[in-house]
């Protein structure tokens, strides 16, 4: 069990500066806030946002070589910003399913009025 601990503890170890630097952006882009309500329960949901984000960014960024200086930058700022950066993400993640699965129901589409067009062929022979 003891060594079970320790293995989770070496994985984890890695996630703790992003995590935190997700915190502060968090907690940067809740102080910058103009014209919003400014409550605990609103602290609390954009500090979620913010880690979300940050970790988001952070898991993206592995496979770019990029500075650890770099990376930490990117993830910070995306925190500050984590409504726009959650925004653009979804959209254009949505954009790429949407694309994908798109192009899928208009090939099934075309053959299945390809079908319907052959079987309409057939009962006029």
């Amino acid at each position: 069990m003891v060594e079970f601990l320790i293995k989770f503890a070496d994985e984890l170890a890695p996630l703790i500066p992003p995590f935190s630097l997700s915190i502060f952006g968090g907690l940067t882009g809740y102080i910058i806030k103009k014209n919003e309500e400014r409550s605990l329960k609103q602290l609390f949901a954009d500090l979620i946002v913010a880690i979300f984000v940050g970790m988001i960014v952070h898991f993206a960024l592995q496979n770019y070589d990029f500075s650890n200086s770099w990376k930490a930058v990117y993830v910070a700022m995306s925190a500050c910003m984590a409504r726009e950066v959650l925004l653009i993400f979804s959209n254009k993640f949505l954009k790429t399913i949407n694309t994908t699965l798109g192009s899928e129901k208009e090939k099934d589409d075309n053959k299945k009025n390809k079908d319907k067009d052959d079987k309409k062929e057939k009962k006029n022979e």
